[in-house]
């Protein structure tokens, strides 16, 4: 068991290393100027392409089969438009602090999983993207050493692409 544990961790990282060019380059697109569209599933689906357009063919293109994780893959786009109306919304009213709409945008994306794979790293880039357009910085998405003297600094400034 520690063998096959051992290798997954392997392959884990070795994944990391490969995709990161791709990951890096949607989101230098994505923050490349401010976006009037960035709650919208036209946007959604681009980031994902630019995120993996290198990796995969379909990338960009919702789920076409279920998983064991997401909602029925017919219903995706009507949640996309639903998650996206609502975060509108939230933002437009005031409904929740700032970075609790970041929060629930990136929980209801992974309640919806509208990707094949990829969902992950689209759903954090998704809900960064949230909060920089709000003006707050980035999560640090557990890379920060939290402790007693460090628990009310839980966002981290993004590297210059």
């Amino acid at each position: 068991m520690r063998a096959v544990w051992s290798e997954y961790r392997f392959v884990q990282r070795l994944s990391k290393v490969l995709l990161r060019p791709s990951i890096l380059q949607g989101m230098k697109w994505a923050t490349a100027r401010r976006r009037k569209d960035l709650l919208s599933e036209k946007f959604i689906r681009d980031l994902h392409q630019h995120m993996f357009d290198q990796t995969w063919k379909w990338a960009g293109r919702f789920r076409k089969s279920d998983k064991n994780t997401g909602v029925h893959w017919s219903t995706i786009p009507e949640g996309i438009r639903n998650l996206c109306d609502d975060a509108k919304y939230w933002v437009e009213h005031k409904t929740y602090p700032l970075t609790e709409i970041a929060v629930r945008f990136h929980h209801r994306l992974v309640s919806i999983h509208p990707f094949p794979n990829g969902n992950g790293r689209h759903r954090h880039l998704m809900a960064d993207l949230i909060r920089a357009e709000l003006g707050e910085g980035r999560f640090t998405w557990g890379s920060a050493n939290l402790n007693r003297s460090t628990l009310g600094s839980h966002v981290w400034s993004p590297p210059v692409l």
